[in-house]
């Protein structure tokens, strides 16, 4: 990690919260920049169509993984963290990520090529 190898001198987390990893380090916000929510995240996605069992099961078997010991020690190492819940509200989540995003890329004026 450069930040632990002092290669880098980090100024502030651009979520909401402070880092786990290193709390002494303010949010954006918290330094002044108000508003300013960048976060990072992943999921699991299906195809289209997926037999709602399925989702369920799928669904049933992470947050399952999300209360592995295992998996929560890598992931607080590296920033993350789980975020357990329903596929709707996944759903809900990806639709305002989406309003977020596509407002930003339509006021930076960025074109794709």
């Amino acid at each position: 990690m450069f930040v632990g190898a002092v290669k880098v001198k980090p100024l502030a987390v651009t979520g909401p919260k402070r880092s786990p990893v290193l709390p002494d380090l303010p949010t954006l916000s918290e330094a002044g920049v108000r508003g300013y929510d960048i976060t990072t995240w992943s999921a699991m996605i299906g195809p289209a169509g997926m037999p709602k069992a399925l989702v369920a099961r799928l669904n049933a078997e992470i947050q399952k993984a999300c209360t592995s010991p295992r998996l929560l020690a890598t992931l607080t190492e590296q920033g993350g963290a789980c975020a357990p819940g329903s596929p709707e509200q996944f759903t809900q989540f990806v639709r305002k990520e989406r309003l977020k995003w596509g407002d930003i890329v339509k006021r930076s004026g960025a074109k794709i090529d």
